[in-house]
């Protein structure tokens, strides 16, 4: 069987992470180093750019659903940090809620019920 190569426009099943209830339980599953990270209350994407077509942007949702339509008011934003000339991506990441008068991004469960498309921020982050 052969390799299978990423393609723009076909979503890929992404790799999910576990939870632990602690350190010392994380310790007993992880078979060596592992990393933890904060949990931000967001909406994991998959974001296929292609700045040679038309549609330069295609927005997936966690479960592979096409949702560029409805987070249609970030894709200016993104174009706006990628480069013409940067040809084709594919890029895994999570919306999350910036909060501008604390200037720090919103923890997990403070944004439960709020609609993702209140406001957009021109801001992007790689994290």
């Amino acid at each position: 069987m052969g390799r299978a190569e990423p393609q723009i426009g076909l979503f890929i099943k992404p790799m999910l992470c576990g939870r632990s209830k602690s350190l010392s339980d994380l310790s007993t599953k992880a078979a060596g180093p592992c990393i933890a990270q904060m949990k931000y209350d967001g909406e994991r994407i998959q974001v296929h750019i292609d700045m040679t077509t038309p549609w330069h942007v295609r927005i997936f949702s966690r479960s592979s659903r096409d949702s560029t339509y409805e987070r249609s008011s970030i894709v200016p934003y993104i174009e706006q940090a990628i480069h013409a000339d940067a040809g084709a991506c594919i890029l895994d990441g999570e919306i999350v809620t910036y909060n501008s008068y604390r200037q720090c991004i919103e923890p997990f469960g403070s944004v439960q019920g709020m609609a993702p498309h209140l406001y957009v921020s021109n801001h992007l982050y790689a994290c």
